[in-house]
Order: C-alpha cells, then sequence, then structure tokens
C-alpha cells in the first residue's frame, strides 16, 4: 500500500515529512486541504485561504488557523478522496516553497524566531543537502557526468532560490506586516479584487 505523508510541522521549516502506513483519527499540525474535510462555517470564522499563496503554504495557513480556534487537525485512512490535477497550472518550485514558507513564517512566528531565520535556513540547506545529493549520486539511471551537474545544480537551484525568497519577502515586508496587523477576512473581501502578490 502507498505510504501516507503528513507534514512534520506547520512551518514546516526543514521540509521534511512523516511517512506512515495507516492512521486512524491521529491529530496532526498540518493538513492537506487538497482532500480536507471542514464545515463551512469554520471556514468563514478562519477568514477563508489567504489568496497570496499559490500552491505552497495554504495548506499549512489555514491548518495554523484552524489550531488557533481551538480545533484539531486530524488525518485518517478510512477516508479517500481521488485528487486529480494538472500538473501545467500549479507546480511547486523551490522559489515558490521558500517564498511561500519565509511569508508564512514573518505573519505567524515571534519576532526574535523570524531575526534568527536566515541563520536556521542555512544550517538547514547544509543538514538537507547531503541527502538529496546522496538520491543523485546513487542514482542508476544517471551517469557520473550527470550525477556531478545533477549535484551542482540541486545546490545552485535551492541556494538561488532561497535568497530570491529573502529578496521577494524584503520587497513585500510593508504587505506581510499589514496582513500580520489587520489579520483580513478573506472571504468578506472577495467581491473585491484582492492582489496576489
Amino acid at each position: 500500500s502507498d505510504l501516507i505523508r503528513i507534514p512534520n510541522s506547520c512551518r514546516n521549516q526543514d521540509g521534511l515529512f512523516n511517512f506512515i502506513n495507516h492512521c486512524k483519527m491521529l491529530e496532526v499540525e498540518c493538513i492537506n486541504t487538497s482532500n480536507c474535510i471542514m464545515k463551512k462555517e469554520l471556514i468563514k470564522e478562519i477568514g477563508g485561504f489567504d489568496p497570496a499563496y499559490f500552491y505552497g503554504y495554504e495548506d499549512n495557513n489555514v491548518s495554523y488557523n484552524v489550531k488557533k480556534k481551538g480545533y484539531k487537525c486530524v488525518v485518517d485512512d478510512r477516508c479517500l478522496a481521488v485528487h486529480n490535477r494538472v500538473i501545467t497550472g500549479r507546480v511547486s518550485t523551490f522559489y515558490l516553497w521558500h517564498r511561500n514558507r519565509v511569508r508564512f513564517i514573518i505573519l505567524k512566528e515571534t519576532p526574535l524566531f523570524i531575526l534568527f531565520l536566515p541563520f536556521i535556513d542555512v544550517w538547514t540547506t547544509f543538514k538537507l543537502l547531503p541527502e538529496k545529493i546522496k538520491i543523485i549520486k546513487t542514482s542508476k539511471v544517471v551517469s557520473k557526468n550527470d550525477q556531478k551537474e545533477g549535484v551542482l545544480k540541486t545546490g545552485w537551484v535551492f541556494g538561488t532560490s532561497l535568497l530570491k525568497a529573502y529578496l521577494w519577502a524584503l520587497l513585500h515586508l510593508p504587505k506581510i506586516i499589514y496582513t500580520r496587523i489587520k489579520k483580513p477576512n478573506f472571504l468578506k473581501d472577495e467581491n473585491k479584487e484582492i492582489k496576489n502578490f
């Protein structure tokens, strides 16, 4: 049977997931909203989905807001949803993942944590990169030259994406701080034009 992937935390700082064989009413920190059942009233209560997240971290944001209201996030493998998705419309990239994660952390974490975030990210990168490199190097389908190129490309893409995400966050910091302070209800504002930044 397929393994069930569960994020290890709402901020998913290290990008790691827990993989389990089965679960029955297992409380988790974060849920995947593509296969999620929630009362309409609760979605209204938390103000809906923040449209500034385009593919990545909208789940984390909803889970965080649900838990802040005192509810629990629970997964159960007895419920099944078949989720057909179109790859061309919603493609996750290192850049989008980092951008949305940095924005989420600025919106939700303490100022002290935010201050140390770049250092945490550098440490995490050095922690995760060897595992990604190991996967590339042990690939039996890829030649030695392609393996070296893959290692360099992965390191370069990961690093530049992280840098671009921080630059994006600095550029949009006033909007992010405004959202943190005002906590807009995106459902009430649905008739207004909400710009994805």
